[in-house]
């Protein structure tokens, strides 16, 4: 999703924007994807060297389990800050100072607030997604999800 800041980032240092975000489909990657439109605010402050964005998001996310490789739904509420740094800038000592989690942005772009979007919902969730704590997987022999019934291998 693309917002267009030109007018911010005329405006002075402390001027605000809030937005609604509306993502209606969205691919994370094979094990995560989108199930509902994700919905929610972001509110950007014009900083000095950059942007300051405040999400708040709400997305029912599609998952596909680690052990018994069942698809099952899970919602997700995060807030979270982000920092933009405008990368035209020609003082090193802004640039230094940026810390690794800090996006780059130029004046002249649109403001894509998908990357940072797409990097809290991921880094929300576990290394290895389960749909339950107590998921028994798959046999190993014959591959039946010992969630729904015991298998007859021994």
């Amino acid at each position: 999703m693309q917002i267009d800041l030109a007018d911010l980032y005329k405006a002075p240092f402390g001027s605000k924007i809030e937005t609604d975000i509306k993502i209606k489909s969205a691919k994370f990657d094979q094990e995560v994807e989108l199930y509902v439109p994700l919905i929610g605010k972001v509110k950007i402050v014009r900083l000095e060297d950059g942007l300051l964005a405040n999400f708040s998001i709400n997305a029912t996310l599609k998952l596909l389990c680690f052990r018994c490789a069942s698809d099952f739904i899970k919602k997700v509420r995060l807030d979270f800050n982000q920092k933009y740094i405008f990368t035209d800038t020609k003082e090193k000592a802004i640039i230094d100072k940026a810390l690794e989690e800090d996006f780059f942005i130029g004046f002249d772009e649109k403001f894509d607030l998908w990357p940072a979007i797409r990097q809290e919902i991921l880094l929300s969730l576990p290394m290895k997604i389960l749909c339950k704590e107590s998921c028994k997987g798959l046999c190993q022999n014959c591959g039946q999800n010992l969630n729904q019934k015991k298998c007859k291998c021994k």
